[in-house]
């Protein structure tokens, strides 16, 4: 019984531990299945919230393509009937001027429309009589008698057609406008235009440049096209409906269309063609019966959308499901080990300091992203421990481990965070220190890292005193790159060693033993990747071996030099600038093909070409580049400078050379149209100057050496000049050197790009000046001060109005802004911006220099400005230049009439400029003859008396308005 009890109570083990097997396979699986039906249905889920999510988009994106396109052609239609409207205005303005003459065909008048051709759009300009004889500006004739727009304009009417090649070498439209005289049409002025043109750059930038624009008739006929029309087959003279049904499927009927634009609607079409989606929107114009037309792939005109946005609740959700599942584990696991791993790969673990190839790095990006470096000091020092050997053998590695560290730490402590520091070698330690003032700041620090060194204090040495022997390069001076400024810090470093150690040395050239081939050896590759240009020391290696087998042929070199490219970088952003840098390679490539030289770059946006002198085509390039910036839309105040060296002795190394031709560029007049400079001995010395004068300019900034001078505005309208205004113009009560007018100073801080900080300096002290003046109980005159173009690309410049006024309690009304013509005439949209916040924000805004070469109709449409200066210093009143003079002053006085806007004269010195200005009408002038730039002193005397005053301001006068009034009617 004993023996069968256990036997039961076996298999009642043996069955139990079977059904807790059983039951755990069990679970297992239900778990599988449990768990697999989750994720099933997850997966399910997500793949529902995004199908969902893409239809919700799909009907989105198409809703919003039509309304984009329709938007987009609305625009650019605005854009093609505001440029005929200023090519109308250029005729009608011109028209009342030829109404006011003798005779319509009399050669001055040829020569002014010359002159407007040349500053204009207008391609051929044509005056014709009411006989329909016509003579074009060119000096051919024709009889336009029989033509329609010719009768139409003998209406009294404007007209336009299209005139085809027949007529004219481009396919353009013919504008015409009447002369009247006395309310009767006295002849016909015309000019044609290229409609080609106006299309493909009003649509240049929309969808890629890949859409297609025409314009045509509302029967179908196409007038114009752009160039990428010819690609699908489209062109002027054929029947767009035609080939529509031709080319594509139409979901709309194409009679439809033309039964819309008969109602003057506009609307969008969808078409395809072998597969592909298109989109067609057209829309009439202004004038005539005109259409422009926009085809578009449908699957460009979806780029760009920002869906996302609208759905982010559900893609959001999606997402970070999905990442969180397949990313989060992977990453939190290996977040450590890639910082570890990063720290490793750039800094020393022994000092935390920068490792060799970390601290190369760093030096070149400051040295290539730096673009006015050599306005200031950049030093290269390299520091060693003298005896360090011996350290090591008698004290061992830990011991020396210890000094390095201490060394390490130091180094941390003396010196900028935004200084360079690195562990090079064993003992050997670099310190890159940027923008120092001057060498003797340098040296100072020098002096205190070898102090700091002795004062090291190693409990294991003893009491034996560590110190260490440095070198020190200065950039550009001894090098401008890492490896030239290591080498040459090195040399002085073995100087250091050779006079005892313990000590420093400023590199100096009777240190360089090493052969010629040592110095241009390589530390990069011969050709630079993003310029396809010889790299840095490959172009002055190949430039030597070349230039010693041309021999005694003459040849020049050239540095290039981008204006302001860290300021390019940072408006347009670091592609455009690298695609800038290609643009300029690939110009001085083409160069050096064609005349059989050789380009290089050299790092940052330096540049070096060298060419035969007979091949010089340095004015090519520049107008090259002009065009370049001018067609994407960048300022033309990035244009490159260009330092020349006429090579005299081939056997000189062509570094050297460059070095020349550096100095000759930064000698050149920047902000000019002429940025070529022709290297002279005496520029070296020249440019010492300059630089030394930027660091003279910054102390005065900070001792308040700069004053502010005041000359008067004056309304003379009444034969006594009474003061509206004051222009604030700037002195430098120097120390050693005692006042010094503007023209001693501003060009050179303009040159540097400096100017931005004493303008900021005169606006704050205008400002305060107004301030006071009000808090003493006076009521002040408006007072005016300079912007100039480097202030409006490196700050917000009405922010900056707008804050300087709110903080110091002063009415904008009484700060006026200037703002030179030249940097008016700039296509970039930043200016017209400014200008635009600038009145918005209640600020009157004074257009200076206007006339001096840049005046048009069209820049004021572009930049609204409430006053307009003239500087008579443009103007010459000697016999031979009289004539000319008087032209211009009327032709700038009747401009500023004809748009109502109030004009100022400046630089009035003799009485005979102010009888000719009297006669002419003008009332506000400024100048010696009346009061000179004064100190505020003085100037607040003046303006005491208000019997001096005349509150009224700047406006337009009672002759202007009727004017105005007069053309208008």
């Amino acid at each position: 019984m004993a023996f069968h009890s256990k036997i039961d109570d076996k298999m009642t083990k043996v069955t139990k531990i079977r059904k807790a097997v059983r039951n755990m396979r069990a679970k297992r699986q239900s778990d599988i299945k449990k768990y697999s039906k989750i994720i099933a249905f997850f997966v399910i889920a997500i793949l529902i919230c995004i199908a969902g999510f893409f239809m919700l988009m799909q009907r989105s994106v198409s809703r919003n393509v039509e309304q984009a396109i329709d938007e987009a052609l609305e625009r650019r239609n605005d854009y093609i009937c505001e440029k005929l409207e200023v090519q109308y205005d250029w005729l009608e303005a011109n028209a009342a001027y030829l109404s006011e003459k003798s005779g319509l065909f009399e050669e001055e008048n040829y020569a002014l429309l010359r002159t407007v051709r040349d500053n204009c759009d207008l391609m051929r300009i044509m005056i014709a009589d009411t006989t329909g004889y016509a003579r074009y500006a060119d000096g051919t004739e024709e009889n336009i008698e029989e033509e329609e727009y010719f009768r139409e304009v003998l209406k009294g009417n404007r007209a336009i057609i299209r005139i085809t090649g027949e007529k004219s070498a481009a396919i353009a439209a013919l504008l015409a406008v009447p002369i009247l005289k006395n309310g009767q049409v006295v002849g016909v002025l015309g000019g044609e235009y290229d409609m080609a043109e106006a299309c493909r750059k009003s649509f240049e930038s929309a969808y890629q440049n890949m859409g297609t624009a025409v314009i045509m008739a509302s029967d179908g006929i196409v007038l114009f096209s752009d160039e990428n029309s010819e690609t699908l087959g489209v062109s002027p003279g054929e029947l767009l409906y035609g080939y529509l049904r031709r080319k594509f499927t139409v979901s709309l009927n194409l009679d439809g269309i033309k039964d819309k634009l008969k109602e003057g609607l506009d609307g969008c079409v969808h078409l395809k063609r072998d597969g592909e989606s298109y989109h067609l929107a057209y829309r009439p114009m202004c004038v005539n019966d005109w259409v422009v037309c926009y085809l578009v792939p449908a699957g460009i005109a979806k780029e760009g959308f920002d869906f996302i946005r609208k759905y982010e609740g559900m893609l959001a959700i999606s997402i970070t499901i999905l990442i969180i599942i397949l990313v989060w584990t992977v990453l939190g696991m290996g977040r450590k080990k890639q910082r570890a791993l990063m720290r490793s790969a750039n800094i020393d673990a022994l000092t935390g300091i920068c490792n060799r190839k970390n601290t190369e790095e760093k030096v070149t990006r400051w040295l290539n992203q730096a673009v006015d470096l050599i306005t200031v000091m950049q030093v290269f020092l390299i520091m060693d421990v003298d005896f360090f050997k011996e350290v090591n053998d008698h004290y061992g590695h830990a011991v020396g481990d210890e000094v390095l560290r201490q060394i390490g730490a130091l180094l941390i402590r003396l010196f900028r965070k935004e200084d360079v520091l690195g562990r090079v070698g064993g003992d050997e330690f670099v310190v890159f220190m940027k923008d120092l003032k001057n060498s003797s700041d340098a040296k100072r620090r020098a002096e205190q890292l070898c102090s700091e060194v002795r004062k090291l204090q190693i409990p294991e040495l003893e009491g034996k005193t560590i110190t260490c022997s440095i070198g020190m390069a200065f950039y550009p001076q001894h090098g401008r790159n890492y490896m030239e400024l290591y080498k040459f810090a090195d040399m002085a470093l073995y100087e250091t060693k050779r006079k005892g150690k313990n000590g420093y040395t400023v590199y100096q050239k009777d240190f360089e033993q090493a052969e010629e081939e040592n110095y241009v050896r390589r530390a990069y590759t011969e050709i630079h990747p993003l310029t396809g240009l010889y790299y840095n020391r490959a172009f002055f290696k190949t430039a030597d071996g070349y230039l010693k087998k041309v021999g005694k042929d003459t040849h020049i070199l050239a540095a290039l030099d981008i204006d302001h490219f860290r300021l390019f970088n940072k408006l347009y952003g670091r592609k455009a600038g690298d695609r800038y840098l290609i643009f300029l390679s690939e110009c001085l490539k083409k160069v050096s093909q064609e005349q059989e030289g050789i380009a290089g770059y050299l790092g940052g946006d330096n540049f070096c070409l060298l060419l035969p002198e007979s091949g010089n085509r340095i004015w090519e390039i520049q107008k090259e580049m002009e065009e370049g910036l001018k067609k994407n839309g960048y300022s033309q105040a990035f244009l490159p400078m260009f330092g020349i060296y006429r090579i005299s002795d081939p056997t000189v190394p062509a570094v050297s050379m460059y070095d020349r031709a550096t100095i000759a560029m930064e000698n050149g007049e920047y902000g000019t149209g002429n940025r070529i400079c022709v290297y002279e001995e005496n520029m070296e010395k020249k440019l010492a100057e300059e630089i030394a004068l930027i660091s003279e300019v910054r102390n005065g900034l900070h001792n308040q050496e700069f004053l502010i001078y005041i000359q008067p505005q004056c309304n003379i309208a009444d034969g006594k000049a009474v003061i509206v205004g004051g222009e604030c113009l700037v002195r430098w009560q120097h120390n050693d050197r005692g006042m010094l007018a503007p023209g001693a100073f501003i060009p050179v801080l303009e040159k540097y790009g400096y100017v931005a900080e004493l303008d900021r300096y005169v606006w704050e002290k205008a400002c305060s000046w107004l301030r006071d003046w009000i808090r003493m109980g006076h009521v002040p005159v408006p007072v005016s001060v300079n912007v100039s173009r480097i202030d409006i690309f490196s700050m917000d410049v009405p922010e900056f109005f707008k804050e300087l006024t709110d903080s110091m309690g002063v009415s904008r009304e009484l700060l006026k802004i200037e703002i030179v013509e030249s940097v008016c005439a700039d296509s970039d949209e930043r200016i017209r911006n400014a200008v635009k916040a600038l009145r918005e924000y209640g600020f009157t805004v004074m257009m200076d220099d206007f006339g001096s070469g840049y005046s048009s109709l069209n820049m004021l449409k572009n930049v609204p400005v409430d006053v307009l200066k003239l500087d008579m210093r443009f103007l010459h009143f000697e016999e031979q230049d009289r004539e000319r003079g008087i032209s211009i002053v009327e032709s700038v006085v009747g401009m500023s009439r004809q748009i109502g806007l109030p004009i100022i004269v400046e630089g009035i010195e003799t009485i005979q400029q102010v009888e000719f200005l009297a006669k002419m009408g003008c009332r506000y002038v400024q100048g010696f003859y009346y009061f000179k730039p004064m100190p505020v002193p003085d100037f607040e005397q003046l303006i005491s008396n208000e019997a001096n005053l005349d509150r009224s301001g700047f406006i337009a006068t009672e002759a202007d308005k009727e004017d105005v009034i007069k053309e208008g009617d």
